[in-house]
């Protein structure tokens, strides 16, 4: 099910709010994907994720995404994942081990 990162901003709201002084950044997939309904009951579109089936190929095109964004807007000090993007998360810091 697919979101995109206005829906991980107003989640995680309390825990930016309490951190002022650090700037977050909100990342999300390319690929188009269903909605989640409580999602789409409250946010419209686009609905996204980063992969819509793990295979090598669109795990590497995910990879390449994050790192752009960590080459972009980094250095960074932590990362706060959901779902695909924790798991995404979690999956790049075995890489780079």
């Amino acid at each position: 099910m697919g979101a995109n990162a206005q829906v991980l901003e107003i989640q995680i709201a309390a825990i930016t709010s309490s951190f002022p002084e650090h700037e977050f950044v909100f990342a999300e997939g390319l690929e188009p994907c269903l909605p989640d309904p409580k999602v789409q009951s409250f946010l419209s579109g686009p609905y996204l994720c980063y992969y819509s089936c793990p295979t090598p190929t669109q795990m590497h095109e995910a990879f390449t995404l994050i790192r752009e964004v960590m080459d972009e807007d980094g250095p960074f000090e932590g990362v706060i994942g959901f779902s695909q993007g924790a798991a995404l998360a979690a999956s790049m810091i075995l890489l780079v081990q």
